[in-house]
């Protein structure tokens, strides 16, 4: 019930994805691929006190990443993490990045490519696909 959103933040955003790109496994080789932009995020007040906002995906009950930091003096707001993992000391390695002033984010999803290693059972066709997201914001 801790990662219910928190309604009326004063300095909540909605974010939404206009482009995104990555790599893809595909038959033999990883190849550049484009993927889906129809993804929304709510930046927003998070009710767990170590993690001040927190971002989640519209339509969605759990955050995609927990903000270790609120917006900064310069109006940046730089969180990496991985979700509600995060409570348990793990971290997943996004990145989402905000500018307060120009309204603009971006999302890193470096997960996939580099985790197929001997011995984890995971194949080139098994690994994530690691991609960057882009957009506008406005406030809520």
């Amino acid at each position: 019930m801790l990662l219910l959103p928190v309604v009326g933040y004063a300095d909540s955003y909605l974010c939404v994805a206009d482009k995104a790109s990555g790599f893809q496994f595909s038959k033999s080789s990883w190849d550049v691929a484009n993927f889906r932009t129809d993804n929304k995020y709510i930046i927003q007040a998070s009710n767990i006190e170590r993690f001040p906002l927190q971002v989640v995906r519209v339509g969605d009950k759990v955050p995609v990443i927990m903000c270790k930091q609120g917006i900064n003096s310069g109006g940046f707001l730089h969180c990496d993490s991985g979700g509600p993992l995060d409570m348990l000391g793990i971290v997943m390695g996004e990145h989402f990045t905000f500018n307060e002033k120009s309204l603009r984010f971006m999302r890193v999803v470096p997960r996939g490519y580099i985790n197929v290693v001997p011995g984890n059972g995971i194949s080139e066709s098994e690994s994530r696909t690691p991609h960057i997201e882009i957009g506008k914001c406005s406030q809520l």
